[in-house]
């Protein structure tokens, strides 16, 4: 399934995912890659202004090698589209031998849409304009350096985050999906956990804000190199829309964590070990349609991990908790209370610890959902014994 390019419809977006079917270099199969994106285009009398966000991973395990490819899939982007395509380069290395894998989010036809291509300096976005919602989407935030430095790196990665939501008056509450890419997440420097770096300088930011609705939807997660990458999508919603912030029947707020779950790190460079600021998922509401963006989920109960170091009984009860999330008897508990089925899932994106464990997740999630795209990346997840992490769009109709 994987190895096809498939389309599912959300609320205003179709998502796909493509695998290359062809090619041993990277140049083979980023060509092929965009070959069966124009196929599909061409079949389905789209255009390649309907895409609004792509983002590309890439088998990269060390950061010169990886700014190098970098450049390199960002000429092919720009040959292929002509203009600018918010594009966020992941080096996650996909599970399937492949070089590099896409994910494409399009604007159907039926949706009414105006996009607006906008740049701050070198920042480049879009701003999407639709009778719902006004949209921001930057993909790639952060500074290029060939070493790393998780403190400045992600000072440099909100404070161009911050700069754009400024420029489209909006701040960080409006931000409803936030993608956290951190280099070796639960690796040291000068006894300072990465991930508590980076969760210390987003409080900092938020701190700014004054959430109304809840934080993002997010997820924190490792990447073989890189520094600090983040994605956003930001929303300013009109009156026939709502955002809602889900809370989990079976996990705690990770933003109510206690102490005891939190690494704790020598230095306080800008807060004293603050908690991972997310919501479970955000629900985003209009006329008579539910989308919901789900944040990574692992293997946790309450705040505390799972004890056991299977893979498989992880990756169930990660999978459990999110069906119980998004269950209309949870979205009941948040005050959504319109849906008569349970949502469809339109696509997952599976975060694996362990290239050997693949196969076991991989049939494990294929026989919870079926005929949808998942794509399946080796990172590390945000705690030493985590080992597999789940994230996903869910939608329904009522």
């Amino acid at each position: 399934m994987i190895n096809e390019l498939v389309i599912n419809i959300s609320v205003e977006m179709e998502n796909c995912s493509i695998i290359p079917k062809k090619g041993t270099t990277i140049n083979e199969q980023l060509d092929n890659c965009y070959l069966q994106l124009s196929q599909y285009l061409e079949t389905h009398n789209l255009k390649k202004s309907n895409i609004i966000k792509q983002t590309i991973f890439t088998s990269d395990t060390e950061n010169v090698g990886f700014l190098k490819n970098k450049k390199l899939i960002l000429d092919f982007s720009r040959k292929f589209f002509n203009v600018f395509i918010p594009t966020c380069i992941v080096p996650q290395p996909p599970l399937n031998n492949a070089l590099v894998a896409f994910e494409i989010s399009i604007i159907p036809e039926g949706e009414h849409a105006e996009i607006i291509r906008k740049k701050i300096g070198n920042l480049e976005y879009i701003v999407v304009q639709t009778t719902k919602s006004t949209q921001i989407i930057a993909c790639g935030l952060g500074s290029e350096k060939e070493t790393t430095d998780i403190y400045l790196q992600s000072i440099d990665a909100f404070e161009q985050m911050h700069n754009i939501l400024l420029v489209e008056n909006m701040d960080f509450s409006n931000v409803v999906r936030q993608w956290n890419y951190i280099e070796n997440i639960i690796g040291y420097s000068s006894n300072n956990q990465h991930y508590q770096i980076f969760n210390d300088v987003r409080s900092a930011f938020y701190g700014q804000s004054h959430f109304r609705h809840g934080y993002p939807a997010a997820t924190g997660i490792g990447m073989e190199t890189g520094g600090v990458i983040i994605d956003f999508i930001a929303l300013r919603e009109k009156s026939n829309t709502s955002v809602n912030p889900l809370k989990s029947p079976v996990q705690n707020d990770a933003h109510q964590y206690s102490r005891e779950v939190l690494a704790h790190n020598e230095k306080d460079q800008v807060a004293a070990e603050t908690t991972p600021k997310f919501e479970r998922a955000k629900a985003i509401v209009t006329n008579n349609k539910c989308f919901i963006y789900v944040s990574g989920t692992a293997a946790i109960k309450g705040q505390h991990s799972f004890s056991s170091n299977d893979v498989s009984a992880q990756t169930r009860l990660t999978l459990d908790n999110i069906i119980q999330l998004v269950s209309i008897e949870n979205l009941k508990n948040n005050n959504i209370n319109f849906l008569s089925s349970n949502l469809t899932p339109s696509y997952l994106r599976v975060y694996i610890k362990n290239i050997s464990d693949y196969f076991k997740v991989k049939d494990i999630c294929e026989s919870y959902v079926e005929n949808i795209p998942v794509i399946y990346l080796k990172a590390d997840i945000c705690r030493p014994e985590l080992l597999v992490e789940i994230e996903g769009m869910f939608f329904s109709e009522f």
